[in-house]
């Protein structure tokens, strides 16, 4: 019985397997069918310029192995996603009994050159057409950068106000799969918006609202400016601007709505609705947080008050005099939040500056790098926060302009980094070393003192202490200057600058000669120095103080027949011994391309200091540098005007001062440029007379006063070369003591010129013209000098 049941259960086993297998069969049979033909090799087919191997890298499917359609069809995106083809297809064919793969491609035509045609308002070498061409000779002709080059070309022209600028494409073919690829411009016309429309505003007017934005309408200058072309994305910013404004002024619930553009034939007419709401006034200004001062000092600091027209400009204008107040005591962490509710029920705003200060960081490192000619204590000693002092942001600030002050590099950046201490941060100074040598070999021509020669040597670096050198010779048809000079600026490692000169100069006039040589000695410091902060509420922080002494010998020779009675009693030699006090404050940014900041200096002579005629005679010297427009599209225009005031007196007689002390303004070089008059020729005239008795003409004696002033605009020519441009206006004359100074008698003068920062130094060439000219002046003056505009 046992071994029945055995046998039974082996037979049905048996035939349980049968019927798997038998259920199985026609899948194990569909899957031998659906494998594909055994592909033995793989071949490309139709390409010229492209190498084989470069096509083999992007095909996956491999030999000796079944075709794999999905694979294959990979392949042909990726050889048609290199680019160079403009059809890639795939086919097998049998050879010799064997299943081949064949890749064919369509190779695109190689361009040749590249045209475009059409084109009025711009050449085909134009920076912003060539930048658009995304097509060039030698290249695949590849419709991604055609289409590409067609938008950049399009947009080019609407930047100019050509809204219907077409461009279009085609490829004329060339012999070996070859093309020129030609561009075709339909400019059409140029259109300009004539108009800006408001609606709803009632608080300010269109003009007021129109001076908000950057976008204007047509004028004369449009052709230059792009005034009037429409800019979007700039129209846009515009309707933020507005909306800006109206926030600054106290219109917290103002609305701006996005400008349309209303198109009229050749003309546009842009219109802007306003919705600008109720205006609200302050309400309750308060303090809040761990405030650290009492809190009576802080509001002090406060511009904002109640009952003002709540203004979003005050508003952050009294978070960073907050912010200051802090980083200036050591607080390098403060954060100000202001904080506003507004009440609409009464129009107002209530206002809490929320402070934040965090704990008192000190600065541990000052590290210096980038000096590979400054020593580190010249760099350290115009640092105004030390090692282990409380962090200082006006400090900081400070201390970059005191580095680009000096004008031994050309950048200057300081930053801070965490130190490994929690309280402590390092200060980053980089700088970068300029050019501090200077050779200058230049010659000239001057209208009035014809051809002249300048040779300048110097180095205001020269032992990397701040060491200047300067060794001068200026040669021409009325003068002959030689001078050599030394300066320490921080004499014995104290802010005390000492400087030396010696000097022989020869002029030559009309009616007479003057030699003068000799040497001086000049000392300055810091009043500072010397506990010195304020006068009242004048600061003194950028005053120096400086004491000098000259002595020369002086003669005035080459007198003429003709010469007049009143130059004749100075001929012979004296010497000259005065003491000289001045005073000068200097804020300027950079002494060689001043862009902010003013000059003010008194200077006076105190002569008779053992030998020669005592005198006294002092110089009054003011100059401004504003940046009245900065924009990433017209550079940095600077309008500088400068007033200087002279006066000197001997002890004796009418008190005229002595010829060789006098002032003899007019001309590049003299003692103050009046651009477009002979050197030395302003001032009071006397007659001159022949040997007849007979008038033949007038010359100059100089005057014991004078008034210069001069109004400059400089503006950027090319920037990169450091090259700019001038126009200018100067006006001055000299007089004697007891003569008014009558402004209408000023002699003045208008031009233009160039300014270059050159590797050798700055330069300028000036072209003047008197406004008011006399018999004897000539109408044009055309002028080349060397120096700083300062």
């Amino acid at each position: 019985m046992l071994v029945a049941t055995g046998r039974c259960n082996a037979l049905l086993k048996c035939a349980l397997l049968s019927a798997i297998l038998f259920l199985l069969l026609p899948f194990v049979a569909t899957s031998a069918l659906a494998q594909g033909p055994i592909i033995s090799a793989i071949r490309v087919q139709g390409n010229q310029r492209v190498e084989t191997d470069a096509i083999r890298i992007h095909i996956s499917q491999p030999v000796n192995a079944p075709l794999d359609p999905a694979t294959v069809d990979k392949d042909i995106k990726a050889i048609y996603g290199m680019g160079f083809f403009d059809s890639v297809k795939a086919e097998t064919a049998v050879e010799h009994g064997k299943n081949v793969l064949i890749y064919k491609v369509k190779e695109r035509p190689q361009v040749t050159d590249v045209q475009i045609v059409g084109m009025k308002e711009f050449r085909t070498t134009n920076d912003k057409i060539v930048a658009a061409t995304r097509i060039h000779p030698g290249s695949i002709l590849d419709p991604i950068r055609v289409k590409e080059t067609e938008e950049g070309i399009q947009h080019v022209y609407e930047d100019k106000g050509y809204l219907d600028a077409k461009v279009s494409f085609r490829a004329i073919p060339g012999p070996g799969n070859t093309a020129v690829a030609q561009f075709i411009v339909n400019e059409g016309p140029r259109v300009y918006i004539t108009r800006i429309e408001f609606t709803g505003n009632h608080a300010y007017s269109d003009s007021e609202l129109k001076s908000q934005m950057e976008t204007g309408t047509r004028n004369f200058l449009s052709w230059l400016t792009n005034s009037g072309v429409l800019d979007r994305k700039k129209l846009e910013d515009d309707a933020d601007r507005i909306a800006a404004f109206y926030y600054n002024n106290g219109y917290l619930n103002v609305h701006v709505s996005e400008p349309q553009i209303i198109r009229h034939g050749d003309s546009i007419t842009v219109k802007i609705a306003v919705d600008e709401g109720p205006r609200y006034k302050v309400g309750s200004v308060a303090l809040a947080g761990d405030l650290k001062f009492p809190r009576a000092e802080l509001e002090k600091l406060l511009t904002i008050k109640p009952g003002q027209d709540f203004s979003g400009m005050t508003l952050q204008h009294n978070v960073l005099t907050l912010s200051d107040f802090y980083s200036n005591r050591g607080y390098a962490f403060v954060n100000v939040q202001p904080k506003t509710q507004l009440n609409p029920a009464d129009k107002t705003v209530a206002v809490t500056f929320d402070v934040n200060p965090g704990h008192i960081v000190l600065v541990n490192r000052i590290r210096i790098t980038g000096n590979t000619k400054t020593s580190d204590k010249v760099i350290r000693r115009e640092m105004q926060v030390q090692e282990q002092e409380p962090y200082s942001a006006s400090a900081i600030r400070d201390s970059k302009k005191l580095l680009d002050q000096l004008g031994y590099f050309s950048s200057t950046r300081i930053t801070t980094s965490p130190s490994q201490q929690p309280d402590k941060i390092d200060l980053n100074v980089h700088v970068t070393e300029a050019n501090t040598a200077s050779l200058q070999v230049a010659g000239g021509f001057d209208s009035y003192e014809g051809v002249f020669g300048q040779f300048t040597l110097g180095n205001t670096n020269l032992f990397g202490g701040g060491e200047s050198v300067m060794l001068s010779a200026m040669i021409g048809y009325l003068y002959k200057n030689y001078s050599i000079s030394y300066t320490e600026p921080w004499f014995l490692d104290i802010p005390l600058s000492v400087s030396t000169q010696l000097f022989d100069s020869d002029t030559y006039l009309f009616t007479f000669s003057q030699k003068n040589a000799g040497g001086s000695i000049n000392t300055y410091y810091p009043l500072t120095q010397l506990g010195l902060k304020k006068i009242g509420p004048f600061s003194l922080k950028d005053v120096n103080a400086g004491l000098g002494y000259q002595f020369e010998s002086v003669g005035i020779t080459g007198l003429s027949p003709f010469t007049p009675l009143e130059i004749r009693e100075f001929q012979g030699y004296t010497r000259v011994s005065e003491l000289m006090p001045s005073i000068k404050r200097f804020t300027v940014d950079n002494p060689v391309d001043p862009r902010s900041g003013s000059i003010e200096s008194l200077n006076l002579e105190f002569a008779g200091i053992g030998v020669g005629q005592p005198f006294v005679k002092g110089l009054l010297h003011w100059r401004w540098f504003y940046t009245f427009l900065k924009s990433p599209t017209w550079g940095s225009w600077v309008f500088s005007p400068s007033v200087t005031y002279g006066l000197g007196s001997t002890f004796s007689g009418p008190g005229d001062l002595p010829l060789y002390e006098r002032f003899f303004p007019g001309g590049v070089g003299g003692e103050g440029d009046v651009r477009g008059y002979q050197l030395y020729s302003l001032g009071p005239l006397v007659t001159t007379y022949n040997k007849a008795g007979s008038p033949i003409g007038v010359t100059t004696v100089g005057g014991s006063k004078e008034l210069l002033t001069d109004g400059m605009i400089t503006f950027p020519i090319l920037s990169g070369l450091g090259i700019r441009g001038m126009v200018f206006a100067d006006a001055g004359q000299a007089y004697r003591l007891h003569q008014s100074m009558d402004l209408t008698n000023l002699q003045a003068a208008y031009g233009f010129g160039f300014q270059w920062r050159s590797p050798f130094g700055p330069l300028a060439i000036d072209i003047a013209r008197p406004i008011n000219p006399r018999p004897q002046d000539l109408s044009t003056v055309f002028e080349i000098g060397a120096g700083s505009p300062l």
